[in-house]
This record gives structure tokens, C-alpha cells and sequence, in this order.
């Protein structure tokens, strides 16, 4: 999701570890810079290690253009809000390479990363939807009607389901008006 900050967020994951290992996937897939340093502040005296061993672009120290490093910048946004598969090809592609030359292990462990990083796009893909319908009313159980604004719980309205002599309530806390 694209923030105020100008940042595109993606989630939600389970854990710190996890935010981690999808950050790592997406950056053995398309060459981001990896340093804290701002572009155009200066030229660096050095590349760092990503940038020496051919893993990254990085307009910090000319390697690349800024034009072109923003091409890498809008295919992954693209891949991220889009085109999963601009992600999850390239590492099909390698597990495939890997499991050819009887590397199974790392073959394995490319594999549980992009089944990770396909559920959180998917899970992403999922909420922005929900975020972009507006209102949405879900009824549930045939006791209570959750109501949703731009993707928050906005309202829960609980009655008495038929055959039954007592209301069914669900507790929720009240959606931020953000």
C-alpha cells in the first residue's frame, strides 16, 4: 500500500523474520540498492559489497543512471501491486536451474521462498481490494452484520438468530477514521 511517506508497504506477515526473508527474496530477484545513503547527496568514496558483486543497482555511485535505477524502482512496484509473476518467475526459473544441476536443498529453499512471498502478494492483493470497495457488509453466521468502510470494521450489528432466545455478539473494537 502506498503511504503518505511515499513508501509502498507490503503486508501483513507473521513476524519480524518474516518481513526479512521476503525482503531478501524480492532483492535476490531485482537489483534495489540495499544502502541507507539518499541518491544525489554525493558520490560515495565506495560501493558496497551488493554493488561489488553485481547484485544491486545503485545510482549513489554512478553504476547506474537514475533514470534507469527508477525502471528497476517502477517494475517492482509494478510486480508488487500487479504482476506477481515478475517476481515469482524469474525464481521458478531458478529452483528449476537449481533442481537441474541436482542442487535440491537450495532448489527447496528457493521454493519455500517464493510459496512466502506468493502468499503475502496474494494476501496484499486481497486487502487492497477489500480496501477499494468501499462499503462492504458481510453477514456472519445469520446473527450479526459486520460493515466495512474502505477495508476498516466500521460497524457490527448483532440479532437474534431464529430458534434462539439470546442475542449473538461479537466484540470489536471500532475502526480508526484514518
Amino acid at each position: 500500500v502506498a503511504d503518505s511517506d511515499g513508501s509502498l508497504y507490503l503486508g501483513p506477515v507473521s513476524s519480524t523474520a518474516a518481513a526479512r526473508r521476503i525482503i531478501k527474496t524480492i532483492e535476490t530477484v531485482m537489483p534495489l540498492r540495499r544502502c541507507a545513503s539518499q541518491p544525489g547527496k554525493g558520490l560515495r568514496s565506495g560501493s558496497c559489497l551488493p554493488v561489488q558483486i553485481g547484485a544491486t543497482a545503485c545510482p549513489c555511485i554512478s553504476n547506474v543512471s537514475e533514470k534507469q535505477y527508477a525502471a528497476v524502482v517502477d517494475t517492482t512496484v509494478q510486480a508488487v501491486n500487479e504482476i506477481p509473476e515478475l517476481l515469482l518467475t524469474p525464481l521458478a526459473e531458478r529452483m528449476t536451474q537449481l533442481a537441474g544441476e541436482r542442487r535440491f536443498e537450495e532448489a527447496a529453499e528457493i521454493r519455500d521462498q517464493a510459496k512466502e512471498l506468493a502468499t503475502v502478494l496474494d494476501r496484499r492483493n486481497r486487502i487492497d481490494r477489500l480496501r477499494r470497495s468501499g462499503r462492504l457488509c458481510l453477514a456472519v453466521g445469520g446473527a450479526s452484520i459486520l460493515e466495512f468502510h474502505d477495508g476498516r470494521l466500521a460497524e457490527v450489528k448483532s440479532f437474534t438468530a431464529p430458534n434462539t432466545t439470546h442475542p449473538i455478539s461479537l466484540e470489536f473494537p471500532p475502526a480508526d477514521n484514518q
